[in-house]
């Protein structure tokens, strides 16, 4: 079986230096709460500021707001 795929690259994030120590999640919530569902919260929290939805991948994470924040159709998501 053979399978033939096309990539088409956009666009291109090249991190840039930085001298300040790195930070962990502040916004850890008590109980069993981890720093990866701790930033997990923070990109589903940029995700709606900028995009008004909720992101597909994290949406185990929204509570009682996917009438307010839908899941997302990045295709209607413009960002600067």
């Amino acid at each position: 079986m053979r399978h033939e795929v096309s990539v088409e690259v956009r666009a291109l994030y090249q991190m840039l230096e930085n001298d300040e120590p790195g930070k962990a999640c502040r916004d850890v919530e008590e109980g069993e709460d981890s720093e990866f569902d701790c930033r997990s919260r923070c990109r589903m929290e940029m995700i709606r500021d900028m995009c008004k939805c909720t992101p597909l991948s994290l949406s185990y994470l929204a509570k009682d707001d996917l009438d307010k924040f839908p899941l997302c159709d990045y295709t209607k998501c413009e960002v600067e």
